[in-house]
């Protein structure tokens, strides 16, 4: 790993006191951090390293796109699935010679697809889209392809398991089994990981989104409302970033405003527990907004909802020049 780098500890207990992200920047940091929280909270670090560092985070403009995260994830699903699409797509990888690392989560796969360093994630978003459909039983998760992902950190413990299993690397001989990986997950390697293959990606150049068919038609909700792909992307994580926390709150208001400023505080207390419903939904699945806190996102969304008659979502324009943007979808242009 590459320092400074950010960290994350996430508790694993409902309605807990959440941490912020924090950078660690040295090795020694790294290793107070998980001498502080390993084996009582979930332990994660960033997909990406970067160029600069604020006081409390990572510059984004500044991170290193060279690099694909493919997380396994059953979502309720049997283990063997997401182990048998993670054998698929590690064949097809191996067929390239590409290179790459493979880890079990404690509850999924990680694969680690090493490239050229890119100046777009769209790039790297049109090569999973073509290792998207190598994984058949759908459990090839869809939101690792950003700039802010988090990912677990190797030899620490999966505290959303029943059996406190240890996220640990993966050799190719290791794909045996769910039970004989459960097994060796029972304690931590502290083996570095194998890397495999010897060629790395040149990212297909994504065509830009002007000129770019729809790629993204299907309208999906995670509750009532329908949610930009872009945002339920950037939302559907252990530890959404602040910033997209906001672009949703603005995109339920907006929606639920009819597209319009609202100076009516009654109507925008309507619309705000239209929104706290909505978000519920969102944190209700498994390992996704982990820091959800009803009365700490009212008061920080109130005055998105309610000053100066409430923000407005933020243009495809805004979101494509910030790297949230997915593929084109049904809202571009603007509707």
């Amino acid at each position: 790993m590459n320092f400074p780098r950010e960290v994350w500890a996430g508790s694993h207990l409902t309605r807990k006191q959440q941490l912020k992200r924090q950078i660690v920047n040295s090795r020694e940091e790294f290793k107070i951090f998980l001498e502080r929280f390993n084996n009582k909270m979930n332990c994660y670090t960033s997909v990406y390293d970067y160029k600069r560092f604020g006081n409390n985070q990572a510059v984004v403009p500044s991170v290193i796109l060279d690099r694909l995260f493919l997380d396994f994830d059953s979502h309720g699903k049997p283990l063997d699935l997401s182990l048998e699409d993670t054998k698929l797509v590690v064949n097809y990888l191996i067929q390239h010679e590409y290179e790459f690392e493979m880890y079990f989560s404690g509850n999924g796969f990680h694969v680690f697809l090493y490239g050229e360093v890119s100046d777009s994630i769209r790039d790297i978003q049109q090569f999973f889209y073509k290792l998207y459909p190598i994984a058949v039983n759908g459990t090839l998760d869809k939101s690792g392809v950003q700039t802010r992902r988090l990912r677990r950190i190797p030899n620490t413990v999966n505290m959303n398991t029943e059996e406190y299993l240890y996220c640990i690397p993966l050799t190719r001989s290791d794909l045996t089994t769910i039970d004989n990986i459960i097994a060796l997950a029972k304690e931590p390697t502290f083996s570095p990981p194998v890397r495999y293959g010897k060629t790395k990606v040149v990212w297909p150049k994504a065509p830009s989104i002007g000129v770019a068919p729809v790629e993204i038609s299907e309208v999906k909700r995670v509750g009532k409302l329908p949610i930009l792909p872009c945002l339920n992307n950037s939302i559907m994580v252990e530890n959404p970033t602040h910033e997209a926390r906001y672009y949703l709150v603005s995109w339920f208001r907006t929606l639920l405003a009819d597209n319009k400023k609202c100076y009516d505080a009654d109507k925008n207390a309507q619309i705000m527990d239209m929104i706290i419903e909505e978000i519920k939904k969102i944190a209700a699945h498994d390992n996704v907004w982990l820091d959800w806190d009803e009365e700490t996102t009212r008061y920080h969304s109130w005055y998105t909802v309610n000053n100066d008659g409430g923000y407005m979502a933020p243009t495809c324009e805004k979101l494509i020049s910030e790297g949230y943007c997915v593929g084109k979808c049904w809202r571009f242009p603007e509707v």
